[in-house]
């Protein structure tokens, strides 16, 4: 079953539901360090309640829903 809700980016990731989460528009447009420059913001989000390893969020400049992974920044530096 698909939900929308609200998501947050954060310098660490779009935050939903306390998961961090990534996407290729998120990086390309430099969202993360946007947010270290200004302030973090709102973001809606569609998701599966039986499957929160990927989100998809709406990019307004775009105009479209797209896909958003599941990332674990804590493990990653450590890598």
């Amino acid at each position: 079953m698909r939900n929308l809700a609200l998501g947050k980016v954060t310098e660490s990731g779009i935050d939903f539901q306390g998961l961090n989460y990534s996407c290729p528009e998120a990086i390309h447009n430099e969202w993360f360090k946007r947010v270290r420059e200004e302030s973090e913001w709102k973001i809606p989000v569609v998701f599966n309640t039986s499957d929160f390893t990927q989100i998809h969020v709406f990019v307004s400049g775009v105009k479209k829903w797209v896909p958003a992974n599941i990332f674990f920044p804590n493990k990653c530096s450590q890598i």
